[in-house]
């Protein structure tokens, strides 16, 4: 009696189980630092006010516009970030993001003016509207259904921009009042 034997190829090919590349909780907790410096940033500006007013020699009235500029930037971007990921590319939308983030708070740290300080949180506020959605969407790509659905721990990559705003909200005011009032740089490192 003769038996069939499968070649090689075949028997490899069958068995092979696609792997992702990167561990999925490394893509979670970066995408999950950069939402959390935006939430971050969201709130501690607000802290700060009182210090940014002194230190560009101008009114609170007037340093409020650093709040609102930021906000309405934001919120202007949040609903077409699904375009945009889809125009660009998910991973590319979230990188731009990321480096305008980065750029533009660089620029607002070193802004001598108001004028300057509010054009850059514009642009801020242009790149932090992106993150968030963004991060969600990663999240739920990196997780298959099957894992992300088995137990109570593996829900977590879905919560943790959840958890972010919680950690954002809880460091913000402790952080910012002691960069502000005790820092060399004042509230330059807040902005």
């Amino acid at each position: 009696m003769a038996t069939a034997v499968a070649p090689r190829e075949l028997v490899s090919a069958t068995r092979t189980v696609a792997r992702p590349a990167v561990n999925p909780w490394v893509i979670a907790l970066t995408v999950t630092i950069a939402t959390f410096m935006e939430l971050l940033d969201t709130s501690i500006a607000n802290v700060s006010l009182p210090y940014i007013a002194g230190g560009l020699g101008r009114s609170f009235d007037e340093v409020t516009w650093i709040l609102t500029t930021y906000l309405v930037a934001n919120a202007v971007v949040l609903p077409m970030s699904a375009w945009l990921s889809r125009v660009l590319g998910r991973k590319n939308y979230y990188l731009i993001c990321v480096a305008l983030f980065t750029v533009t708070s660089f620029l607002c740290g070193i802004a001598p003016s108001l004028g300057i300080m509010l054009f850059a949180r514009v642009l801020q506020g242009i790149g932090g509207g992106g993150l968030a959605p963004v991060e969600q969407a990663i999240l739920v790509d990196t997780f298959p259904p099957a894992k992300r659905a088995s137990t109570p721990w593996q829900l977590l990559p879905l919560r943790q921009l959840d958890q972010s705003s919680a950690a954002g909200s809880l460091t913000t005011t402790t952080g910012a009042g002691f960069f502000s009032s005790t820092s060399l740089l004042g509230w330059y490192l807040s902005t």
